[in-house]
């Protein structure tokens, strides 16, 4: 099979198009045939050997709509045909940057038939971690005031979408016309680009002053002190992304009585993220949820794709098509 490889750590032109040996699935795995690759911010560090060192050659990649090719023995839940997207990477590569990939069944979960295979490759890390952040860490309620930071980017959408959906006031930023329109689409109440200056005082206008419940944190090395500053008490920071160390005053979390919590899917209960997966193929075949599809790219351009990642101002999930 073809399968997108490096071989040695590096910059995004590692990234080459090889013929690698098709996968066997285990006992407890599914074999799908992979239509659809999502690309994910932390793919284009792991190319990098940020995150240590893996045995080579190594294939990227958690997120994919497929089909299923065939099932181990003990699988259960699917038969070959279904229509499947997934979340997982195994720690010795062997992900779904591929033509095939093995997934243990409990990743897979079943793609609507309304929701292309593109759209399913679009659903996995950004849609399970909105989910996680907003429903089991922030513990969210119908009628609060959510803030989601970057919500033009693969998480930032479907997070504005998934809080809409529970009945809470939705508050999103972005950087451009573009992502301010494309936030307002998938149903936020207010839309403010973050780089003008006095952005969170109007945030604090439209909450009566009093801030938002909830904010969900793309980049917390930018904003955390920022958050701090603009939250109502009792408030509830999710930290879904940062880049580098940052400098708060830590006497608002006390004077606030805040929670600040990190998200980190691959360290999920398997019951959240049932239970989000339910949720999110509900929301498919309702019409309520819309699966976020970017910038689309070639096996052979997978290089362009990361440079994309990299460049921070992709909206929706960048797509690599295999078939």
């Amino acid at each position: 099979m073809r399968a997108i490889v490096f071989e040695s750590y590096g910059g995004p032109e590692v990234l080459q198009v090889k013929e690698v040996k098709k996968p066997e699935p285990s006992d407890n795995e599914v074999l799908v045939k992979v239509h659809a690759i999502g690309v994910n911010p932390a793919e284009t560090y792991i190319r990098t050997g940020a995150y240590g060192n893996g045995s080579m050659p190594f294939i990227l990649g958690t997120d994919c709509g497929g089909e299923v090719e065939s099932v181990g023995s003990g699988v259960s839940k699917f038969k070959k045909g279904d229509r499947v997207w997934t979340f997982y990477q195994k720690s010795n590569g062997n992900g779904t940057y591929a033509e095939y990939v093995a997934v243990p069944q409990e990743f897979v979960f079943p793609l609507p038939d309304n929701t292309s295979y593109k759209a399913g490759a679009a659903l996995g890390i950004p849609f399970l971690t909105a989910a996680e952040s907003i429903f089991q860490l922030a513990n969210s309620k119908p009628g609060e005031t959510i803030l989601v930071h970057g919500a033009s980017g693969g998480v930032g959408l479907p997070s504005v979408m998934l809080a809409k959906n529970l009945g809470m006031k939705v508050i999103g930023t972005a950087s451009t016309e573009d992502g301010i329109k494309l936030v307002k689409e998938a149903g936020a109440h207010h839309v403010f680009n973050h780089r003008n200056e006095g952005y969170l005082d109007e945030i604090k206008e439209v909450t009566g002053g009093k801030g938002p419940d909830v904010i969900l944190e793309m980049i917390a090395s930018v904003n955390l002190q920022k958050d701090l500053e603009v939250i109502a008490d009792f408030g509830r920071i999710v930290v879904i992304g940062s880049r580098d160390k940052c400098e708060i005053n830590s006497s608002l979390i006390l004077l606030k009585v805040l929670q600040i919590k990190g998200v980190m899917l691959f360290k999920s209960l398997q019951a959240n993220l049932n239970e989000n997966a339910a949720r999110i193929s509900a929301g498919l075949e309702q019409g309520s949820l819309k699966a976020c599809v970017g910038k689309e790219y070639t096996m052979e351009q997978a290089a362009e794709a990361h440079r994309e990642q990299i460049g921070g101002k992709a909206k929706g999930k960048i797509i690599i098509n295999v078939c």
